[in-house]
C-alpha cells in the first residue's frame, strides 16, 4: 500500500482537498464556524478532515458532523 509520503503530486489524480472561501472566511476568527475549530483544537479525541469543499469532524473514529460547503442550506 502505497503512503502518503510516497505519492507523487505531479501525477495525483484526485481534486486537491479544499473548502470554499465563503467556509474559510466562517472558520476564521469572528466566523460561525470558528467555534467549532476552536473545539476541536482543544480536545484530542475530535478530528478534522477536509473534504471536497467540505468537512467532517470525527470522535473515537466515528462520523460527529459534516459541514458541507457544496450544498446551499
Amino acid at each position: 500500500m502505497t503512503t502518503k509520503r510516497q505519492v507523487n503530486l505531479d501525477t495525483y489524480r484526485k481534486r486537491p482537498r479544499l473548502l470554499s472561501n465563503p467556509m474559510e472566511n466562517a472558520l476564521k476568527p469572528g466566523g460561525s464556524l470558528n467555534p467549532v475549530l476552536v473545539a476541536v483544537s482543544h480536545d484530542t479525541r475530535l478530528r478534522l478532515d477536509i473534504r471536497d469543499r467540505r468537512f467532517n469532524i470525527y470522535y473515537g473514529g466515528g462520523s460527529l458532523l459534516l459541514v458541507d460547503g457544496r450544498k446551499t442550506p
